[in-house]
């Protein structure tokens, strides 16, 4: 079997792992920094949600961009841009200014996390496709377990401006890194230019793309406003709702490839959805109890069910969108499948802002519990485009040829039959 521990992927994983690290100690305290300026929920989840959309509209030029010039030609530009406006956050001083701050670091965060999941891709042997992605994907969870319990720690002792500068030096360490990076890209001069390459769209990968924008919208709602409703049911350190949220991700995602490869995508994504599904509707039907681990057991029982089922979705989700297509267009899918999960995450935590807003945050969250059976309805939709995954179109041989996408989402029967 091919190694997927390389030098360079776990390099990239890492880098990752760092530019996570550095959003999710700045991103979660943001509510409560917010509230110093306005009590208005439904614009602190606006303005926490922006820069989601402003990194929608970023990938959509970004990912033709690096299938073009290569990844690490995107990479370490967008990583400086990063570092730098992460410490701008230190001296804001209103909801516009924050909401400007915002605009800059999703277009700056599209940049990085476009380039290092095209890496990711070229680097992981296509046979293990799905448990790569997922194994990539931990290091997102393992940033969540650790930098919002930092964040609001420092937060708590130092306030919010060093809090704010410690995640610019967390993304500097990335940026260091990603200097000793080298370019993965396959060159294929014979490979035809990526369709939609105007507007930076991978049709192959639009399927489990709306899938997890539907997913997402969720995620974003209890993102955005979570730790105001941690405080309100009296959890002490709001982090602790994100590290249980991440610990339980980062299990869920160890295993996800494997039982996608076994079961099938379809199977794995319907389960993980109805339990999101679940999750949400208890979270905001039954947050109190006893308390365990510094949290109502309701919102405890709540956050393990979301990660068990958002974790399950997101990573099969991703490796369908790219092994659906060949790899001149893989940043392209990257692109395309990240700005669908961007903008479910930027207009969930506005549109249900809105909703806490006129019906309190309880009532959100069930409201949102809708919200992954959506997505379970596109899944059943479009199941034979994931059960197909892994079969691109045609393109020119070339010398990474041999590792074009493996069938995902797929058993062994499953395979035999085509």
């Amino acid at each position: 079997m091919e190694p997927l521990w390389t030098a360079s992927f776990a390099r990239i994983t890492f880098i990752q792992f760092l530019t996570f690290a550095a959003f999710q100690m700045v991103t979660p305290v943001l509510p409560l920094y917010l509230s110093r300026f306005t009590a208005n929920e439904a614009l602190i989840g606006t303005t926490v949600g922006v820069f989601t959309l402003s990194a929608v509209v970023v990938r959509l030029w970004m990912g033709p961009l690096v299938d073009r010039r290569g990844r690490v030609r995107v990479l370490v530009p967008g990583l400086v841009l990063f570092v730098a406006v992460s410490a701008l956050y230190a001296i804001t001083v209103s909801v516009g200014t924050v909401m400007l701050v915002r605009v800059l670091h999703g277009a700056a965060f599209a940049a990085v996390t476009t380039a290092v999941s095209a890496m990711a891709a070229d680097v992981i042997p296509a046979r293990r496709r799905a448990e790569g992605m997922g194994l990539f994907g931990t290091s997102v969870n393992l940033a969540q377990s650790m930098a919002p319990v930092l964040g609001f720690a420092l937060v708590s002792r130092l306030d919010f401006v060093p809090t704010f500068l410690m995640g610019a030096a967390v993304g500097a360490v990335g940026l260091v890194l990603a200097r000793f990076q080298p370019e993965t890209q396959v060159p294929d001069p014979a490979a035809p230019p990526a369709r939609g390459a105007r507007i930076g769209l991978e049709p192959g990968a639009l399927a489990p793309s709306l899938l997890v924008f539907l997913a997402s919208m969720g995620f974003g709602g209890f993102m955005a406003l979570m730790p105001l409703y941690a405080a309100e049911q009296g959890a002490g350190n709001p982090g602790v709702v994100f590290t249980v949220l991440a610990i339980t991700v980062l299990g869920v995602r160890l295993v996800a490839g494997r039982l996608a490869d076994r079961w099938g995508a379809v199977p794995l994504t319907s389960v993980g959805l109805a339990l999101s599904a679940a999750a949400l509707f208890i979270i905001g039907a039954w947050p109190g109890g006893f308390r365990a681990a510094g949290l109502p057991a309701g919102l405890l029982l709540g956050t393990v069910l979301y990660g068990l089922g958002h974790g399950s979705v997101t990573p099969v989700a991703q490796g369908v969108a790219i092994a659906r297509v060949p790899r001149s267009r893989w940043g392209a899918a990257s692109a395309t499948f990240f700005a669908f999960l961007d903008l479910g995450i930027g207009l969930g935590a506005s549109a249900l802002g809105a909703v806490a807003e006129a019906a309190g945050l309880a009532a959100m969250y069930r409201v949102s519990a809708g919200l992954p059976l959506l997505a379970l309805a596109v899944l059943l939709a479009t199941r034979r485009q994931w059960l197909l995954a892994g079969r691109p179109e045609p393109e020119a041989p070339s010398p990474g040829a041999s590792d074009a996408p493996a069938p995902l989402g797929t058993g062994a029967r499953e395979a035999r039959r085509r």
